[in-house]
């Protein structure tokens, strides 16, 4: 293959990932604006107001399961996207230093978001975490549900999204550190939380230095799992 087709490819599968980047964040937000209203409808029904968390729970799951299909249905296509193209292969250095610069690279975060939180007052999306509290409540598969979505399934699909797909279209098309910083601003306005913005960007910034240094996916699939779960700890527990 010359020189041309090698880089017509390369242009060709960066503009297949960002356009399937878009369309995973519209699926996201359409399929959990659907199906929370279809649970809500039917489950309200004979729950009230105490279903929320379940509706939650549902829906989210039902969001990232349409989401996936279509993430392994790209994967299955003849546009030449695979899975090393989305981060999900072997990092650059070995897997004791990778995760030793995630770690590193999540303490920073963290502290960072620690001041950031003293310095904002700022309460972690308090309606959500309201609904998770109140899962407690409703028992343990409600609470299984949510900590399967919040913290295993999401995190997964959000750094699919946006550091698998996003980054890496924007990384052939950009410097790599703009690629880093645009894609932790559309994720942290994907949350559609003004007062989270900060916050979310730091992290996905985060996230994306550690893609982009390692060179694969997984260490930032992992880090996610463990801020949310550390999150939803905190919500079940209290401060620590």
């Amino acid at each position: 293959m010359s020189k041309l087709s090698e880089l017509r490819d390369r242009v060709e599968r960066a503009d297949g990932r960002l356009l399937m980047a878009v369309v995973l964040m519209v699926a996201i937000m359409a399929t959990q604006f659907v199906s929370s209203m279809f649970f809500g409808l039917t489950l309200g029904v004979f729950t009230g107001e105490q279903s929320m968390p379940l509706i939650l729970a549902l829906a989210a799951l039902t969001s990232y399961v349409v989401v996936l299909a279509l993430i392994w249905r790209n994967l299955q296509a003849d546009e030449g996207i695979t899975f090393a193209d989305i981060g999900l292969r072997a990092g650059r250095f070995s897997w004791p230093l990778t995760f030793g610069l995630a770690v590193v690279i999540y303490l920073t975060v963290s502290m960072l978001a620690g001041v950031y939180v003293e310095l904002t007052g700022y309460v972690n999306e308090q309606q959500v975490a309201e609904w998770v509290g109140e899962s407690q409540n409703m028992g343990p598969l409600v609470v299984g549900l949510l900590i399967l979505a919040i913290v295993v399934v999401g995190p997964a699909v959000e750094e699919l999204i946006f550091r698998g797909y996003l980054q890496s279209a924007l990384s052939e098309m950009m410097p790599a550190w703009a690629a880093v910083l645009v894609s932790a601003l559309v994720f942290g306005a994907f949350h559609l939380e003004l007062g989270a913005f900060p916050l979310l960007v730091m992290v996905g910034a985060a996230f994306g230095a550690v893609y982009q240094i390692t060179g694969t996916l997984w260490p930032a699939i992992l880090m996610h799992m463990m801020s949310n779960g550390l999150a939803v700890v905190q919500i079940f527990y209290g401060e620590f």
